[in-house]
């Protein structure tokens, strides 16, 4: 047997994590090595942080943030999905479960394994937006380039070409005006309405959008006059 003691002069205040022995040695039961894989990142081995299966999401963000020097309203985290290997649904920054809620599908022996990925936005803020993707081409329509923006989730075509308006470098010459086209196949399907919600567009198949500046003779339509997508 071992037989352990605390010494009964020690006047440990409530905010003292483990004030007992007892205590101590349930945290012992309840630790556990998790996993943390970086989302964007198919090949990350990930790192391992011992946590207490007790732990909040509050508590478990500002542990991996530590170990990543980062703030953890900017981390987002995924549940590992419970059929293969790979990031399933993310957790909400306001989850008010325990880490063992988040690891219930796994098997007493079984590696646990949680993703994550650094956000340049703060969780409360991005689950409030709706992530969307699209492709910037310049006038000439040589240069692509891939926007990742986080509009308002119940905005406008309109808010969405504002936030591109952010990440996009306007050149003096240009019209200053953009528009926002719905692309299938390769071919223009349409040129979308700014007053058309974010929440009727879906870029799923072979469907993608793209964001490109307005020519200067297609500012002002004459009457009669109209474009074709082609």
């Amino acid at each position: 047997d071992i037989i352990v003691f605390q010494r009964a002069d020690l006047n440990l205040g409530p905010e003292c994590e483990l004030p007992n022995v007892k205590e101590y040695f349930k945290d012992l039961l309840f630790r556990v090595e998790v996993t943390f894989c970086d989302k964007t990142n198919p090949t990350d081995v990930g790192f391992i942080i011992e946590l207490s299966l007790k732990m909040n999401y509050e508590q478990i963000a500002n542990a991996v943030a530590q170990r990543l020097g980062t703030d953890p309203y900017l981390i987002q985290f995924f549940k590992n999905q419970s059929y293969r290997d790979g990031p399933a649904g993310p957790l909400r920054c306001n989850y008010d479960g325990t880490l063992k809620d988040i690891l219930v599908y796994y098997k007493p022996r079984q590696p646990k394994k949680i993703y994550y990925q650094q956000l340049t936005i703060r969780i409360n803020e991005l689950e409030n937006k709706k992530p969307f993707k699209c492709i910037w081409v310049n006038s000439k329509l040589k240069e692509e380039k891939e926007l990742q923006l986080y509009p308002n989730k119940n905005g406008t075509v309109h808010d969405l070409i504002e936030e591109a308006r952010k990440q996009i470098e306007m050149n003096e010459d240009w019209s200053q005006k953009l528009r926002l086209l719905e692309v299938t196949s390769y071919k223009i399907h349409q040129i979308l309405a700014e007053d058309i919600l974010l929440e009727c567009l879906n870029s799923t198949g072979n469907k993608t959008y793209r964001i490109e500046e307005t020519p200067k003779d297609e500012l002002r339509m004459e009457s009669g006059e109209f474009l074709v997508p082609v």
